[in-house]
């Protein structure tokens, strides 16, 4: 039996790469966010812990991931790692399929009637884990709750909300500004749920996640797991019609396992079925093995490092920003930190996405005389300026920032690295003091 996993692009504070990923999966499947590889043993669940439960018949699969979000309300927390198990809780109004193409999911149907004005029609049958129906006016409400968000509001910036209107419970009309090919993808990325479920929760979904799924969040033990279950009530649970393999256990464990070493460790003594972050010098060896099977193929992910472009941060500054653009030697991180599993970005849209466009190939290329040069031009000299750079602790990460503290010290920018748990790290997103 195999499991699909919807992929979640990654966004950390590394160099700009494209990363080809590999799923390592014997009947389950998992993505990495960090390596670009996962690991998992041929027979899931072989060597995990038995509970009373699954003797009377519960399956279960273990899943490594690096970090908790500290956060599992909807559209609010955006890595690799919260979304591997929060995708699989919340649903959007389009998912991508494997064709690379937008389908419907929580939309029944839609229609552009003219090139800004969308009409959605939503399947009648929609719940929350909650029970609660999610109708129009609760896929509005969670748009714009989404606007709301420091890392999910760049998937609204296009959306008139002073047109746009709920025109009866099932059908919703959305308004742009303007036409735009990233409008699918933008939807596919906001998570919906009830307002009524949000506004019921003790705490608006803050420490458990409640959305339309087939898996429902029900707990959470800090630093340890994340346990999901098959909802029975899954408004799609009997389509035959779609390319989703879905429900196919009756629990998913999230394990937290923030050490890289370790994560090998547990997959080889069946303490978890699949690595999700798979520790780049374990690859080898897995490879090597006869008890994982391998599977790998390119993404159009890219791992990108962001700026704190604040008032009151000097990356404010567009010139700085440049400067440090080209002091970045991408292809030494590749060659470096990931051997031969990478490939050096150009762009954050990479040359597999169908929105790649040639033009965009060499338009920050590696220079570090143009870097000086602009570092000048931004009004610092060498020496002048003193940059934190924020990381979390996965191995790869570390060794990332080590280089671009090297790179950037080359131009005369001291850089000072700050390590964080994932958690903690996760939780600097849209913090200006960072």
């Amino acid at each position: 039996m195999k499991k699909r996993w919807k992929k979640a692009a990654t966004v950390m504070m590394t160099a700009v790469m494209t990363i080809a990923m590999l799923f390592t999966a014997a009947g389950c499947g998992g993505q990495d966010e960090g390596s670009g590889k996962t690991a998992a043993g041929k027979d899931a669940g072989a060597g995990s812990e038995t509970t009373g439960e699954e003797a009377q018949g519960m399956s279960t699969v273990y899943v490594q991931v690096a970090s908790e979000p500290g956060n599992y309300q909807p559209s609010t927390r955006n890595s690799g790692s919260t979304q591997v198990f929060l995708l699989n809780v919340y649903e959007s109004l389009f998912e991508r399929a494997y064709s690379g193409e937008y389908e419907p999911l929580l939309a029944e149907s839609y229609e552009w009637t003219d090139d800004t004005h969308m009409t959605i029609k939503l399947h009648d049958n929609i719940v929350t884990h909650a029970g609660d129906p999610v109708k129009a006016q609760d896929v509005l409400w969670s748009i714009q709750w989404a606007a709301e968000s420091a890392e999910y509001s760049r998937h609204t910036t296009n959306i008139d909300f002073e047109n746009t209107k709920v025109i009866d419970d099932l059908t919703l009309e959305i308004v742009i500004f303007e036409p735009n090919v990233f409008f699918l993808n933008d939807l596919d990325r906001i998570q919906i749920t009830a307002k009524k479920t949000f506004d019921e929760s003790p705490d608006n979904l803050i420490s458990i996640a409640n959305g339309t799924g087939p898996y429902k969040m029900v707990s959470h033990t800090e630093g340890v797991d994340v346990v999901l279950e098959k909802f029975d009530g899954y408004w799609d649970k009997d389509n035959t019609e779609r390319d989703r393999q879905l429900q196919n256990f009756d629990r998913i464990v999230f394990k937290f396992i923030p050490e890289a070493a370790q994560r090998t460790i547990e997959l080889e003594s069946g303490g978890v079925d699949i690595l999700y972050d798979t520790p780049t010098n374990d690859l080898e060896n897995l490879y090597n093995s006869d008890e994982f099977d391998v599977f790998e193929y390119v993404t159009a992910q890219t791992v990108t490092m962001y700026f704190n472009s604040s008032d009151n941060s000097a990356c404010n500054n567009q010139t700085l920003r440049q400067a440090i653009r080209s002091a970045i030697d991408n292809q030494a991180i590749v060659a470096a930190v990931y051997g031969g599993n990478a490939r050096a970005a150009t762009s954050i849209v990479s040359p597999d996405n169908k929105e790649w466009s040639d033009d965009i190939q060499n338009l920050y290329p590696y220079d570090p005389e143009k870097a000086k040069q602009l570092l000048t031009d931004a009004g610092y000299g060498e020496g002048e300026l003193t940059l934190k750079l924020a990381t979390d602790d996965s191995n790869e990460r570390k060794a990332i920032a080590e280089i671009i503290q090297a790179q950037l010290g080359q131009i005369g920018i001291t850089v000072d690295i700050n390590t964080y748990d994932a958690g903690s790290f996760n939780s600097l997103w849209g913090d200006n003091q960072s």
